[in-house]
């Protein structure tokens, strides 16, 4: 008998992804990622992070990959099992400037890592899928990973998930110092500090076909909220 979990969870953040959007066409030696065989990421090493707020829901470890990943939170959060704590507060509207300081967090770090995976809280997805997406990247010139927006003079990552080497991190902690945060969305804003439409730098995953921001579906389990 197939399984059916049906989860309902009062969510009262929004992705800034809205329909009619244009995107860059899925890479073809990126495609299929949910569809292979689990892979071991190996010897590759990655700092994933999420940033969550006062409205995270409290079931956000629900799912396998986000145990793995930096819990970044506001300096006044009430939430448990914060890895980083900012030096400000933060609201929907600031998420922008929530990523800065989080990325000037990571830049004062002396450890560097292969890459670096920003996940939403309520992102639904297996940790094989991610270590499969690090593993094909790494065999690639692809520099950053996701659902690539190209409405914009830059190419941006659609916030849910997005991935990026240490090539791009480089690139981001050389220009901090001297960026002025300007939009509220971060990851209109991350795509704004690379300014670049290089097409082979950027490459379009189809993972969001089975992982959607809220949802997934598959031939035993469906799950909504």
């Amino acid at each position: 008998m197939k399984a059916a979990i049906q989860l309902l969870i009062l969510v009262v953040a929004f992705s800034p992804l809205t329909f009619g959007k244009q995107y860059l066409p899925y890479a073809p030696e990126l495609s299929s990622l949910h569809d292979t065989v689990p892979r071991s990421a190996g010897n590759i090493t990655s700092t994933v992070f999420m940033l969550r707020s006062d409205f995270s829901s409290p079931l956000y470890d629900l799912f396998a990959i986000h145990e793995r990943a930096i819990q970044v939170c506001d300096k006044d959060t009430k939430l448990d099992g914060c890895d980083v704590r900012l030096k400000n507060n933060y609201s929907y509207t600031t998420l922008s400037n929530k990523l800065v300081e989080t990325l000037k967090h990571l830049c004062s770090s002396k450890i560097r890592t292969d890459f670096y995976v920003k996940i939403d809280d309520d992102l639904i997805m297996p940790q094989s899928t991610l270590d499969n997406i690090l593993e094909k990247m790494s065999t690639t010139k692809c520099q950053v990973g996701g659902g690539i927006a190209v409405d914009y003079p830059y190419y941006w990552p659609v916030g849910q998930l997005y991935v990026f080497k240490r090539k791009m991190m480089d690139d981001i902690c050389a220009k901090l110092p001297e960026f002025k945060v300007e939009l509220t969305s971060e990851d209109i804003t991350i795509g704004s500090i690379w300014n670049s439409t290089n097409t082979e730098m950027f490459c379009s995953l189809d993972v969001p076909k089975n992982h959607w921001h809220k949802s997934y579906k598959d031939h035993r389990v469906s799950i909504q909220y």
